[in-house]
């Protein structure tokens, strides 16, 4: 009676040491009649077989949920290796936070596997991040280089802008400075009328060349202060999200 309250037990270590110990106390009851015998040995075994065969049963399927559980995170393992030199970033990224929201689920392995493979994904994971964060820095460092390379090549040119409408001021100077000084003479009037075509023409082009200068100063203006500019909050917030362990 007591072995069959014990049959559909799922506590299967306390419950195999109680048969054990049924088994001791059934050998030190002694003999019983001849008639009864089989009838009680076979009541005995049925209830002690039924809840051998139901933990047999059960640590199979624990074995082959284990097979099952270490063969998908070797799987996510296998695709975070596989990821860890890859250069699309973006994908890449969301990808190893998904890897890793899988890896964190509640999925046991056996003992000797565990860490192990934790430690791999992991090692995988930080490589790429690590990756990333260097490629980030090169390319942040290239643009500041191409803004600083365009802030310098607009101030060039900005002052050779400067420099050409100087020297059409001063032709101007030096025409006006002729015009007011011909000498009479036949040809007086065609020089005239020549350093006045001479002047109207730079007068020309130094308005183009003014507003030229009020459009590169602009361009600058806007150049210089985007080259102050640092990478926003956000962005710094969405970096961190994205590789957050």
């Amino acid at each position: 009676e007591r072995a069959q309250t014990l049959k559909d037990s799922t506590e299967c270590g306390p419950t195999s040491q109680a048969f054990a110990d049924l088994a001791q106390e059934w050998k030190n009851v002694g003999r019983v009649p001849l008639e009864k015998a089989d009838e009680l040995w076979n009541r005995l075994n049925a209830a002690k077989d039924l809840f051998f065969n139901a933990k047999r049963q059960h640590f199979e399927t624990v074995r082959m949920s284990l097979e099952d559980n270490y063969a998908q995170k070797m799987a996510l393992l296998n695709r975070a290796e596989k990821l860890k030199n890859s250069t699309h970033w973006k994908d890449a990224s969301d990808e190893m936070n998904e890897l890793m929201t899988e890896g964190k689920k509640r999925c046991p392995l056996a003992r000797e596997h565990s860490n192990n493979m934790w430690e791999q994904f992991i090692a995988a994971r930080k490589h790429f991040f690590t990756r990333k964060d260097e490629n980030r820095e090169q390319r942040k460092k290239q643009v500041e280089k191409q803004m600083s390379n365009r802030v310098e090549q607009t101030r060039n040119f900005l002052t050779k802008l400067e420099e050409e409408l100087k020297e059409e001021e001063d032709k101007i100077a030096d025409f006006t400075n002729g015009l007011q000084n011909i000498s009479p003479g036949h040809k007086a009037e065609e020089l005239r009328q020549h350093l006045e075509k001479l002047i109207e023409q730079s007068t020309e082009r130094i308005k183009r060349r003014a507003e030229k200068i009020d459009e590169v100063k602009k361009q600058l203006e806007e150049l210089e202060t985007k080259a102050a500019v640092k990478p926003t909050a956000v962005e710094q917030e969405k970096d961190s999200e994205e590789e957050k362990a």
